[in-house]
């Protein structure tokens, strides 16, 4: 294993500080020493919507689809999957990054906005992708403030 590599370990005990063993009734995981963290496998109806969303998103082949899906898809789900594949796909086409700011700045759905947060810390070093980072300092929701902050904070003075 490299150094600095995030190790994750699923633990079906936990040590307590004495050193007794601690039994538990679900799978958790560790992150680091950042746990537990309990995983489900519940089929919730956000889990569900995110899911059909993403079957949605993954039809889509060209960068025109998917920058008409960030653009326009009634659905949060599919234009938050849609982000991450139109940076894999259009990354080298000049309609992107715009499209990741307007959606940054304008979609309805947090998620979608926290998406396209992460996704502009790549091209953090462009002046308007950090202009519309620090304007997202002031969004309602809290995942993409800091979103904006860790992007922000990778820029290089």
């Amino acid at each position: 294993m490299s150094p600095g590599a995030t190790v994750v370990w699923l633990v079906p005990e936990l040590v307590g500080a004495d050193g007794s063993v601690m039994a538990h009734d679900r799978r958790d995981i560790w992150i680091g020493p950042v746990g537990p963290i309990p995983v489900s496998e519940e089929k919730t109806p956000r889990r569900l919507a995110a899911e059909a969303g993403a079957v949605r998103a993954q039809k889509l082949t060209t960068v025109d689809e998917h920058l008409d899906a960030l653009r326009s898809d009634p659905d949060e789900w599919t234009r938050c999957e849609v982000v991450a594949r139109l940076e894999a796909r259009g990354r080298d086409d000049a309609r992107t990054v715009p499209a990741l700011m307007d959606a940054l700045a304008n979609d309805s759905s947090a998620f979608v906005r926290d998406a396209a947060a992460m996704v502009l810390c790549g091209h953090v070093e462009e002046d308007r992708v950090a202009d519309a980072l620090a304007h997202a300092m002031g969004d309602e929701d809290a995942e993409v403030r800091w979103s904006a902050a860790y992007g922000l904070a990778r820029r290089r003075a």
